[in-house]
């Protein structure tokens, strides 16, 4: 069926082949050859096909994933800083400024996430948007929103990982 596939090459060799190419006309698959052996004689191999443009798919979703992991880590150690900050004006009975600190908080997150709301009505990507926005604000970036409308409302979740993939590399 696979012009000059190799399926036989693990018989002769007694070794695996991983994650090997072949292409036959527009068709670009990985493939893996692994010998099967009763006792310690090769009876026979075990081949799997994986089609190229799955595993580029696959890859892309997991690169969206990890910037959505690292936007989560990031928003992680910016929480414990502030509660580190509210821990120390407990601790020193400074109540009147942790009531401050507090409502400033509160007023900035809900401008952020108010203004977001405007636009990006999924909350996963709304709240990774935020995290983009303040990781570049803290860089020094000035970020301002705007637009006609809002972003349509994802019911797949490869659609949420494309958008976080497209956001996190620009």
């Amino acid at each position: 069926m696979w012009p000059k596939f190799p399926i036989s090459e693990p018989l002769g060799h007694d070794r695996k082949v991983l994650d090997d190419l072949q292409v036959f006309q527009d068709t670009q698959m990985i493939t893996n050859r692994i010998p099967v052996k009763v006792g310690n004689e090769t009876v026979g191999a075990l081949v799997t096909f994986r089609n190229r443009n799955e595993l580029d798919k696959a890859l892309e979703r997991l690169s969206g994933v990890e910037h959505y992991a690292q936007a989560l880590r990031f928003q992680t150690h910016e929480f414990m800083n502030k509660l580190h900050v509210i821990g120390a004006m407990v601790h020193t009975k400074s109540f009147e400024e942790l009531r401050e600190y507090v409502d400033y908080l509160s007023e900035q997150y809900n401008a952020g996430i108010n203004e977001i709301a405007t636009y990006v009505k999924d909350i996963t990507l709304a709240g990774y948007v935020a995290n983009q926005i303040d990781r570049l604000e803290k860089a020094d970036v000035n970020v301002t929103l705007s637009g006609n409308g809002g972003w349509p409302v994802f019911t797949e979740p490869r659609h949420i990982d494309r958008w976080i993939t497209i956001i996190g590399n620009a």
